[in-house]
């Protein structure tokens, strides 16, 4: 009954306690209360239920509560446990989460025992109770056999999608700690598009309240790794120093890939070129995948995934938008890139890679503009490539990729409205 409880709901029971596609998994963990609550009260009901019945057929009720305790907790969550322990140190390991929760999976069901005469009222007779568990399971069974002849369910619908993914961790986080992974990627030449991607996964499988959590359990030598990024650490890091290690730690890899997807030529996330790096700390081949397709949402956000793009052209990813000031920020190949400004009239910026980069290669920019911009063009000088936005309402309306010959008929064209 539990097993199909959790089942029911979604839930990648037992071997994860959180999924990234599993819509009511997500709802479930957001909060310490609602957690604790789902993985304590089902638990608690079922077991009272088959406590009261055991009794009534003149069982031996804590014999039935060890049974259930050892079949239906410690056979999922303790083989968790022992595969963990054989785990080295700073590999995704779970085995404390695991552990913990058969301690109180274990005090749930010596609650339920020690309170059976209090549920006792609230339980039918065994036979009511024997033909009601028929009656669920034959229309259950008849249900689920129509769902699946009739309408069969895709394996994604019960994504919320990245979208909702990226915007739920960056409530989680704070945007003062987006700022910061970028800041950091500025610094060190690491992708902002993977190491945002990593946050939002890791974010959701830890919301801020585990991590609190955790913090104290690496304090007390009980946990591993700690922070939003999952760094392995003797020491509790906070979220913006474990961003700070994760830059450091993935600075150079870059794994971004020109390819056509659909016959449209676009730049993708490669897992492929970047795995070493992204299992690191988390060998599940779910996470890496859910990486990858984070990374790749964040690409086409901005840039227009479906927009005909150069090889060359900077790459847009968002437009920050501060108290008083604007700031766009992408990723570029060129050694030199322009930022033209358009608002009746063209305003010049010149954005140079930092000094230690290697030519050729990847890095992040971000450029302050002006609040009025109605137009901006970044420009890679060097491949006569340009990105251009159309702004509005201090939103991006719309983004193209063109030829740098092509910005002379923009200039022209804003200067006459």
């Amino acid at each position: 009954m539990l097993y199909g409880t959790y089942r029911a709901v979604e839930w990648r029971w037992p071997e994860r306690y959180i999924g990234m596609t599993q819509t009511f998994g997500l709802s479930a963990q957001q909060t310490s209360l609602r957690f604790f609550a789902y993985r304590c009260v089902p638990t608690y009901l079922f077991a009272a239920t088959c406590f009261v019945t055991v009794e009534r057929l003149g069982g031996n009720a804590w014999i039935s509560a060890g049974v259930m305790w050892t079949c239906s907790v410690a056979a999922t969550h303790g083989r968790v446990v022992v595969e963990g322990l054989v785990r080295k140190w700073g590999e995704a390991n779970y085995a404390l989460f695991h552990l913990a929760m058969l301690v109180l999976l274990g005090g749930v069901v010596v609650a339920a025992r020690l309170t059976t005469r209090t549920w006792a009222v609230l339980v039918p007779s065994p036979g009511e109770l024997l033909a009601a568990l028929w009656s669920g399971l034959l229309v259950a069974g008849i249900g689920g056999f129509a769902v699946f002849v009739l309408r069969p369910r895709k394996n994604s619908s019960p994504s919320y999608g990245a979208a909702y993914f990226v915007e739920r961790a960056s409530r989680d986080v704070g945007i003062e700690a987006l700022d910061w992974l970028f800041a950091e990627s500025l610094r060190v030449g690491a992708n902002p598009i993977l190491l945002k991607a990593i946050l939002v996964v890791e974010a959701l499988q830890r919301p801020r309240w585990a991590r609190s959590v955790e913090r104290a359990f690496v304090y007390l030598r009980l946990a591993r790794t700690s922070g939003v990024m999952q760094m392995s650490s003797t020491r509790p890091l906070t979220d913006r120093e474990s961003i700070s290690e994760a830059a450091t730690q993935y600075a150079g890899t870059w794994a971004l890939r020109f390819q056509a997807l659909d016959g449209l030529p676009t730049w993708t996330l490669d897992s492929g070129d970047a795995w070493e790096h992204v299992t690191a700390h988390n060998g599940d081949v779910a996470f890496a995948e859910s990486v990858r397709d984070i990374a790749n949402h964040l690409l086409e956000t901005v840039s227009g995934r479906w927009t005909r793009r150069s090889e060359n052209a900077p790459i847009l990813l968002e437009l920050r938008r501060f108290p008083a000031r604007f700031a766009f920020r992408g990723v570029a190949r060129a050694d030199e890139l322009t930022l033209l400004e358009l608002n009746g009239a063209a305003h010049y910026q010149t954005i140079s890679p930092p000094a230690d980069r290697t030519p050729g290669s990847w890095w992040a920019w971000e450029c302050e503009i002006s609040p009025s911009a109605r137009t901006v063009a970044v420009i890679d000088k060097d491949k006569q490539a340009a990105t251009v936005a159309s702004l509005a309402d201090g939103q991006i309306a719309d983004v193209q990729a063109t030829d740098a010959s092509d910005i002379q008929f923009l200039i022209n064209a804003d200067s006459s409205k």
